[in-house]
């Protein structure tokens, strides 16, 4: 389960930032997702 790991990731990426700007909640979250690189 890949995706759950990755989701965790965002999750603390949005937290850090929304800390660094002195936010108290994040409304909204905006990923945009490219080609797949694992070609396997």
């Amino acid at each position: 389960m890949h995706e759950l790991a990755e989701v965790k990731s965002v999750h603390e990426i949005v937290l850090k930032h929304a800390r660094a700007a002195g936010a108290s909640r994040v409304l909204s979250v905006n990923l945009e997702i490219g080609a797949l690189s694992d070609n396997s």
